[in-house]
């Protein structure tokens, strides 16, 4: 299974490496609006095709990070790969976590492969999309509350808020999908009575 998510892997890099990120969402904003900024050597608000500036499409964690990447290249050389390592990210965060609801290592094993080989999550990440990396740090962060869940540690609490955060800092829309992930930290470090670490989280957010 490893084998094939690797074949997959390489595949895409080959095919898709060599060009500029080519589908709808990376064209009109994901890697349009870091473009502009760079253009004009700084951040600001740029309105979209839909005719305002919505709220949605303000500047985020991804489009800075895609920012940066052009910044330093000079080129979008790296757009269509830089995917590929959230990709696995999530893939490693989804067998981590069938592993620890009881799944045997094979079907840990083709839940992660599935994250990789499925064209819904395949083909965005060989192009400027905010969506996988925000799905990544999401799983990451579901990852480090069954941790905490298994284990208090206050560590465990920094990483799962820290990637919720990141999440939420990435794409709005995460705010449905972080929430029930923060507000279940909040209660158990409420149950467990960990005051210092709820202040310590309460202020990191």
């Amino acid at each position: 299974m490893f084998l094939l998510a690797g074949i997959v892997l390489i595949a895409g890099l080959t095919l898709f490496l060599p060009f500029t990120p080519g589908q709808w969402d990376a064209l009109t904003y994901h890697l349009f609006i870091p473009t502009r900024w760079v253009q004009e050597g700084m951040i600001f608000h740029v309105p979209t095709v839909f005719g305002d500036p919505a709220a949605a499409f303000a500047p985020g964690n991804a489009m800075a990070f895609y920012g940066g990447l052009l910044t330093l290249l000079s080129s979008d050389a790296l757009m269509n790969c830089h995917g590929v390592v959230f990709q696995c990210l999530a893939a490693l965060a989804i067998f981590k976590l069938a592993r620890f609801f009881g799944g045997s290592v094979a079907g840990a094993t083709c839940a992660g492969v599935t994250v990789v080989v499925a064209p819904i999550i395949f083909f965005p990440a060989f192009s400027a999309y905010t969506d996988v990396m925000a799905q990544a740090l999401l799983l990451v962060g579901v990852w480090w509350l069954v941790c905490y869940f298994h284990e208090p540690s206050p560590t465990y609490t920094y990483l799962a808020a820290m990637c919720c955060g990141l999440a939420l800092g990435t794409k709005t829309v995460m705010l449905v999908f972080t929430f029930p992930v923060l507000l279940m930290l909040f209660l158990l470090l409420a149950v467990r009575r960990c005051w210092r670490d709820l202040d310590w989280l309460s202020s990191l957010l």
